[in-house]
């Protein structure tokens, strides 16, 4: 922030421009101050003026949109005291949990997944300054984590810290390189990729449907339309249009930053009534027991994997409906499109689960060429006329047959 910027120094204060409102330099650290509207305070150091007006424009939204007391539990990672450290450079793991999350959102890279390893993170690792974290407190770290949990689960956890510290030295909060680079993980047991069979995943749909309604419309949803985990649970109904049968993503939710316009089944339709509409949250899928948005899906799928006994998690449901595109005969560039693939090859992968669809090819590739073969046999028994063409040449040629034998 340079002296452009600020408009008066009082009591060690520098506050911003009036197009700044709300974000001050205090004490040498940069701030967000900015109330709710029950009257309480959002205060927390921002490491530049653009992160905290990022932050600003999102609880100003949410307020707008009224659902600024989501935003606002969402962003209650951090101690409402203030924090001890006296320089931006000086945050603790805990005070730049928001910041980093934010950037999450920003880049959207799985935000729910990051705020979820966040909240095991910051128990065991919060109170250490940024600067000092080291190889051994992730080893701390994981060994808390490890007791009954796979390895999978305890990798996910380390990964997130280490983006944590390679966010902050983006952030120019510490000097690099990142400690944890080469921080070797727990061997994995690489989860097969199952494609589960249309009966099965509808199977698996009900359950869910019974263990939480607004779990197992996402999840239905997911299996019509192949949209991303992610993408699902940031949809909002202003990007339905039920009657239409066309469900958009927007730019802003999608992965590739490209919206896209997907049609939706009659059997995506039904689901989507189901599901009540709730005022206070323009997100489509929002628990009815609670009136909140989904965030974390974990609990219902494990209860319907124990009662159906079919090894289907929520990213399942996007590759069944690839493959079915695939094994459908739909054509690779449309699934690419649909399914929001930046790579075509990464598209047609989803051919060597749908052994149907390259059967059909093949056998279509058979069967002109054995009808070709036929009307090349009829042309050299009958020898004469207009049928003898260059092609019964050919095939005499390759058998080494003499004509009139």
């Amino acid at each position: 922030m340079n002296s452009a910027q600020l408009l008066r120094h009082r009591k060690g204060l520098l506050i911003v421009a009036n197009h700044d409102r709300n974000i001050c330099e205090r004490r040498g650290r940069l701030e967000l101050s900015k109330r709710w509207p029950d009257g309480s305070r959002f205060r927390r150091p921002f490491p530049n003026v653009t992160a905290a007006r990022t932050m600003r424009s999102r609880i100003e939204a949410a307020i707008a949109e009224g659902t600024w007391r989501e935003l606002k539990d969402k962003l209650a990672l951090t101690p409402n005291t203030q924090p001890a450290s006296t320089s931006s450079k000086d945050l603790t793991l805990r005070e730049y949990a928001p910041i980093y999350l934010a950037e999450m959102r920003r880049k959207n890279r799985r935000a729910d997944f990051h705020e979820i390893q966040i909240r095991n993170i910051l128990p065991v690792l919060g109170e250490i300054a940024l600067k000092d974290i080291r190889r051994p407190d992730a080893l701390r770290y994981r060994a808390l984590r490890s007791d009954g949990r796979v390895a999978a689960t305890v990798n996910r956890g380390v990964a997130v810290l280490r983006g944590m510290l390679s966010q902050a030295i983006e952030d120019e909060l510490i000097p690099g390189p990142n400690p944890l680079f080469g921080f070797e993980d727990y061997p994995e047991t690489e989860r097969e990729l199952k494609i589960p069979t249309i009966e099965e995943e509808r199977a698996m749909v009900t359950v869910l449907l019974n263990i939480d309604l607004a779990v197992g419309v996402y999840a239905g949803f997911m299996g019509e339309t192949a949209i991303r985990t992610e993408e699902a649970l940031r949809l909002k109904w202003s990007s339905m249009d039920v009657g239409a049968g066309i469900a958009t993503v927007p730019a802003e939710v999608s992965k590739t930053k490209q919206a896209r316009h997907i049609p939706m089944s009659p059997f995506c339709k039904e689901l989507l009534e189901r599901l009540p509409r709730v005022t206070a949250h323009p997100q489509v899928f929002v628990r009815t027991t609670t009136l909140k948005p989904v965030k974390d899906t974990r609990g219902a799928f494990s209860k319907a994997r124990e009662r159906t006994r079919l090894d289907i998690y929520p990213e399942t449901f996007r590759h069944f409906r690839i493959t079915k595109w695939m094994s459908d005969g739909v054509d690779p560039v449309i699934v690419q499109t649909l399914a929001g693939h930046t790579d075509i090859r990464t598209t047609r992968r989803y051919a060597h689960f749908a052994p149907s669809f390259a059967a059909k090819q093949i056998l279509k590739v058979q069967a002109d060429e054995s009808v070709s073969l036929r009307q090349l046999l009829f042309a050299f028994e009958v020898g004469v006329g207009p049928k003898r063409d260059q092609s019964v040449v050919e095939l005499e040629r390759l058998f080494a047959l003499e004509p009139g034998k």
